[in-house]
């Protein structure tokens, strides 16, 4: 298990970039300056992957809700007293999320296997947000699909032409709440979903639990690539450590530090020369 630290400033926001594929699972801690620690205290972290599969977050073994994004940009904007409240921009694979400094917050990030599937209304955004018609849609679809743990359906973006909705159907978490064994897993549910929209049975059910017309609907399956590295799939424990005016005190600590190393170097260089000139001189006696 990899275990990274960074010395960073709060209540500022911070972009985590790699040379390579990030990590599939990660957890982000900020270290805590006194023992109960500090809610109001947070940083904004900003991670991307090369995958169109679906980041998750995940806080005290729940799945974390994204903030919805709308025409308008976002339906919200990031509760920074909210450990782990996030954004997750699915047309570029960017998650925006927060880490406070309360006690109990830790992060879980990973990549997952998931379907994308997009919900074409005859209807405005006004209301189709009105009438709680996602709600309505999140609970028909997992009734269809028989899918148990409703936090594996997230919208993540409601927008204009009528009424386009994009939801993110994620693999079943380690974290579930309800027995994996009853959970149909990402490849079944595709297989079912297919079947649904082909046969027309989703565009009816799904009309009748929201009460607006389906004009188009489609689909699709993002695995993760099982020839992922080691590496890259491995799991990684970063923890943010925040430390005051710590930055100047570390820069002037390894300066000492670096002197201290050269001059003891230095010593050794010139103890080792004055023996060789003793022996040098013996031998020139004998």
């Amino acid at each position: 298990m990899g275990r990274f630290s960074a010395i960073i400033t709060l209540n500022k926001t911070y972009n985590f970039s790699y040379t390579s594929m990030p990590p599939l699972k990660m957890q982000f801690q900020i270290q805590k300056r006194s023992i109960a620690g500090n809610r109001s205290n947070y940083i904004i972290a900003k991670m991307k992957y090369p995958l169109p599969n679906m980041i998750r977050i995940i806080v005290n073994k729940k799945i974390i809700d994204p903030v919805v994004i709308t025409d308008s940009g976002l339906k919200r904007n990031l509760n920074t007293s909210i450990c782990g409240d996030n954004i997750y921009f699915y047309t570029n694979y960017t998650i925006h999320f927060v880490i406070t400094e309360d006690r109990s917050c830790l992060i879980e990030l990973s990549l997952t296997d998931s379907i994308r599937l997009t919900t074409h209304f005859a209807t405005t955004t006004t209301d189709f947000f009105a009438n709680n018609a996602i709600s309505s849609f999140i609970s028909k679809l997992c009734a269809l699909l028989g899918i148990t743990d409703t936090s594996r359906v997230k919208v993540v973006g409601v927008v204009s032409g009528s009424t386009i909705l994009s939801v993110v159907i994620a693999d079943v978490s380690d974290n579930s709440t309800d027995s994996n064994a009853t959970e149909p897993t990402i490849a079944d549910i595709s297989t079912s979903l297919s079947s649904m929209i082909g046969s027309g049975t989703y565009s009816q059910d799904i009309q009748n639990a929201t009460g607006y017309p389906v004009i188009t609907t489609t689909n699709t399956l993002y695995l993760i690539n099982p020839t992922t590295t080691e590496e890259s799939s491995s799991f990684g424990l970063i923890i943010v450590v925040v430390v005051a005016g710590v930055v100047s005190i570390f820069a002037v600590s390894f300066a000492v530090f670096w002197h201290i190393l050269r001059r003891r170097a230095k010593i050794m260089e010139v103890a080792s020369e004055r023996m060789d000139f003793s022996k040098e001189k013996e031998e020139s006696k004998d």
